[in-house]
């Protein structure tokens, strides 16, 4: 026979856990607890009709729940207050290390097509950007994480400077990565170009974000306010992000072309841009078309011309905005270009085609590569694009040293990065010239006096072959570089058409003290880039839709030329159906006909693109 267990021999505490091990007595127990409470219930109150409505709770009202609500927030920020204070200050110092960093590496310059009020909202919607950025990051990421993001961020930070500050250009994911596959590594990287003082202020910032993640308690939030605050800051990043895309007239797809990746670093910080430019320039179709549209070669003028001593100086030059019409022109009275209209008389002298299909740098790639650009991308905005027949590389060759001597800043249409490529033995842009030879650079860059006096200088030293390439900048639009004192077409105009032709003129005597200054038999190839848009009486700028109409003239020094050219009198000379890829076949065919090279070089005169 079973006993009952007697509950004084076990005590009270035993009795209760043998109790509570019976599920069959715990179903009891509460059975008898909701019994009770109706009984008590209908003892209290027995004029109640429904004692069992009272058990329901009442749903509470809209205003009821968010009151709930913002209670319960509030008892959360209570108790993790110390927490979230050290996580904001931590995200705005990272914040503020940030931006410094991208407006001293981020360089652009297309800024003054901006206006003022973009101008001066741009850098506070930056901040605002990255500062939702580490928000984020601080929020969502525990103390490990942010440890770790606190190095890496040092390090990026430190690897933006040295790099900008080595390559004189906005840093480019794509570039470093097609450059690095083709065995082109960061060849020269020099970090002790960083500022020492920068170094301390970063190691100071590190410091004080390691402290603040260090003293901050681990925080107690829940998982739904925890991660709704980071949903809020990734919410707040995608709206700036889509403001800053509708206030800017330029969209990502001007990659191709007209802007520069600094151009939407410098108002959205580095994330978003590097994916475009990995969407825009990193397409494999955008590079095969560009490639495809190379291997229009055309050289239709070297078997009609005659032929042409180059000598072992060698200066091309490329002259901002100067159209055929403009030579020979008169206005106000005066010659615009009366040091090229005689220069004509002693040249070769051609009206050539120039692409514009993307902006001026078509041109000068066109002169440089021997073949057609791309019809809807700058060449030198695809950093994957091939540069093995360009001209310095074929002049090398023949033993000339090249020189690349541009007014502008190497982040205008990405030049510096692609004239790396092309493999000249010394790239000067404005930054360069400045930097060494104590030049100054004045509205858009290096005037032309200063660049064309700098390569007389060079001109000077011993060197067996040489050839300069020169770009000017000083009759670009709008044509807003001259003083009073410098206009001589029409003095002190303030009319942007009339100073077109003052700063041709001006261009014009830049152009007669640099080539008279040359040593004789130096070759001097002299052109335009495109065209002004200029609506004058007496001048009609010579264009059709992106094929431009400039002058090309090759002169030796100390010689009359005029008199040999056979296409002089021709349409082929004067029609326009020559393009700068003819011209720069034929100059390439007079190298190699004129200038011994090595006996194991095949014939490079057809400048096959492979």
């Amino acid at each position: 026979m079973i006993r009952p267990l007697d509950s004084s021999l076990l005590g009270r505490r035993g009795a209760k856990r043998l109790w509570n091990r019976c599920p069959a007595n715990r179903w009891l127990e509460h059975d008898l607890e909701q019994w009770e409470t109706i009984r008590v219930g209908s003892s209290a109150s027995v004029e109640s009709p429904a004692p069992l409505a009272r058990l329901q709770p009442s749903r509470p009202t809209l205003a009821g729940r968010a009151a709930t609500s913002i209670a319960k927030i509030w008892g959360e920020f209570a108790q993790d207050g110390f927490w979230l204070s050290c996580m904001v200050a931590f995200a705005l110092l990272w914040a503020v290390e940030l931006w410094i960093v991208q407006k001293m590496t981020i360089e652009s310059a297309q800024f003054d097509i901006w206006g003022p009020r973009y101008l001066f909202w741009m850098p506070k919607i930056r901040f605002a950007i990255d500062l939702c950025f580490t928000l984020s990051c601080a929020l969502c990421l525990g103390r490990r994480g942010l440890v770790l993001a606190c190095f890496l961020s040092l390090f990026f930070d430190l690897g933006l400077l040295a790099y900008t500050a080595n390559y004189h250009r906005t840093f480019s994911l794509l570039t470093v990565y097609t450059q690095w596959n083709d065995g082109q590594s960061l060849a020269g990287f020099d970090p002790t170009l960083i500022s020492k003082w920068a170094m301390v202020a970063f190691g100071v910032a590190l410091v004080a974000k390691l402290q603040l993640v260090t003293v901050a308690a681990r925080p107690r939030f829940s998982f739904a306010m925890q991660w709704g605050l980071v949903a809020l800051c990734v919410a707040a990043y995608c709206g700036l992000m889509f403001t800053i895309n509708q206030a800017d007239p330029a969209k990502f797809s001007k990659l191709l072309n007209r802007r520069e990746l600094a151009y939407f670093c410098a108002s959205r910080g580095y994330a978003l841009p590097w994916l475009m430019e990995w969407k825009y320039l990193g397409n494999r179709e955008t590079l095969q078309t560009a490639l495809d549209d190379r291997q229009q070669t055309s050289d239709r003028l070297t078997p009609l011309e005659s032929p042409l001593a180059v000598g072992d100086r060698l200066v091309i030059i490329q002259v901002e905005s100067l159209g055929y019409d403009v030579i020979g022109t008169r206005m106000n009275g005066r010659e615009v270009t009366p040091f090229l209209n005689q220069l004509k008389d002693q040249s070769y002298f051609y009206r050539v085609t120039a692409p514009v299909y993307n902006g001026s740098a078509d041109a000068d790639f066109s002169l440089l590569a021997g073949a057609e650009p791309s019809k809807t991308t700058v060449n030198y905005n695809l950093p994957a694009y091939p540069f093995d027949n360009a001209l310095p590389g074929f002049l090398a060759n023949y033993h000339y040293g090249t020189t690349a001597l541009l007014g502008g800043r190497g982040v205008v249409y990405n030049r510096r990065a692609a004239f790396e490529k092309m493999k000249f033995s010394q790239v000067l842009f404005a930054e360069e010239i400045v930097e060494r030879y104590s030049g100054r650079i004045a509205n858009l860059g290096v005037s032309d006096a200063e660049l064309m006096g700098l390569s007389s200088l060079l001109m000077r030293q011993p060197a067996k072959k040489t050839c300069h390439f020169l770009v000017t900048v000083g009759s670009h639009a709008p044509f807003n570089t001259l003083a009073n004192s410098q206009k001589e077409v029409f003095p002190n105009s303030l009319d942007a058409n009339e100073n077109y032709f003052n700063c041709v003129r001006h261009v014009d005597n830049t152009l007669r003290d640099y080539v008279m200054g040359l040593p004789a038999n130096t070759t001097v190839v002299i052109y335009g880039d495109h065209t002004a848009p200029i609506s004058q009486p007496g001048y009609q700028t010579d264009r059709d839709g992106t094929s431009h109409r400039v002058p090309y003239l090759i002169y030796n020094v100390g010689q009359n030329l005029a008199r040999s050219q056979r296409t002089r009198d021709s349409s082929v000379a004067q029609s326009g159906q020559l393009t700068l890829t003819d011209m720069a076949n034929y100059l390439r065919a007079q190298v190699a006909g004129s200038q011994a090279s090595p006996s194991d070089l095949p014939d490079l005169r057809l400048t096959a693109n492979r």
